[in-house]
């Protein structure tokens, strides 16, 4: 099994992180699979395209298009895709603002529906944006937008 830290997580999507970045964001295109792993750090992953499984602590969960699996240091997870599945991984080191929203002991899978999924589209493309820009204030407003982000799914799930 592989053991991912936060701080070797690679430069993606053109972004470089400033050593005191906790939040990265990771783009994978038609992902096709992933071993089993746990890392040091919290992980959301929205799938945006496609759809496939996500094994989670061994328990498996068919993702689709609009999916987000929030997971923590604690959970051992693999996936793979089944068609095509293109995805976003939000990784964060300190969960301490956003405890609120999930119990994040347990791995939580949402199923966001149309108008939550255009949100957190928004969000995940401005989280970016923030990162790669590095404009006046940027790690703080970094952390409001994923604090967006994880409250937008919490709002779904519970309509769920």
């Amino acid at each position: 099994m592989v053991k991912y830290k936060f701080s070797e997580l690679p430069r993606q999507n053109g972004i470089e992180y400033a050593p005191d970045c906790d939040i990265k964001v990771n783009r994978h295109y038609y992902a096709t699979a992933e071993p089993l792993h746990n890392h040091d750090y919290y992980e959301l992953a929205y799938i945006q395209e496609g759809n496939g499984i996500q094994i989670v602590n061994g328990v498996s969960y068919a993702v689709e298009t609009g999916s987000m699996i929030i997971l923590s240091p604690k959970d051992t997870h693999s996936y793979y895709s089944i068609k095509e599945m293109k995805l976003y991984n939000v990784c964060f080191y300190s969960p301490d603002k956003l405890m609120h929203y999930f119990d994040f002991s347990k791995p939580t899978v949402v199923a966001l529906d149309d108008f939550f999924k255009i949100e957190i589209e928004q969000f995940i493309y401005l989280l970016e944006s923030e990162l790669n820009q590095k404009r006046n204030t940027y790690l703080e407003t970094a952390w409001v937008i994923l604090d967006l982000i994880i409250m937008t799914a919490s709002r779904n799930h519970r309509n769920e």
